[in-house]
């Protein structure tokens, strides 16, 4: 288990857990863990990692759980991929109507209107909104060049 995602599905742990990991980071024992790349999740990237959960933790339905999943390592792909990052901080708070997570990064931003084209088609972000529309989750993106990115996710307590 890394930073709170275990293999197979979510493992919502609460602010002791939070507490854990950032001590380890602190001891240079996690140190990017979390944000390197979907088969190899302790990749050394360099960059800060913070997770911190607020309010009592609650579980959704399975197949929710794996939307969440996916849509958590895309965001946290981009920011090894794109962002130029040295902090990124991802918050789950647990509310009694909803579950609002944000994966967060002080890197370059972008303008989301204006993607820059490659020569591999840019699937990323809108998978991350097709997942959150299957589950009845919202999904924000804050960003602007020069800002860092916020990618918001909002999902419904009562979430299938």
């Amino acid at each position: 288990m890394v930073g709170g995602l275990r293999r197979g599905g979510l493992c919502w742990r609460s602010a002791p857990a939070a507490r854990s990991i950032r001590s380890r980071e602190r001891h240079g024992f996690d140190r990017g863990a979390g944000v390197g790349a979907p088969g190899n999740p302790g990749e050394c990237t360099g960059r800060l990692t913070e997770l911190v959960a607020e309010g009592t933790a609650y579980v959704f339905n399975p197949g929710a759980e794996v939307h969440v999943l996916r849509i958590v390592q895309e965001a946290l792909t981009n920011v090894r991929k794109y962002a130029q990052a040295s902090h990124v901080r991802l918050l789950l708070s647990f509310g009694t109507e909803q579950c609002r997570l944000v994966v967060e990064d002080n890197g370059q931003g972008f303008d989301p209107d204006h993607l820059p084209r490659g020569p591999w088609p840019h699937f990323g972000l809108q998978s991350m909104r097709e997942r959150a529309a299957a589950i009845g989750a919202r999904l924000t993106l804050d960003t602007a060049p020069g800002k860092g990115t916020k990618v918001i996710l909002e999902l419904p307590r009562g979430v299938r």
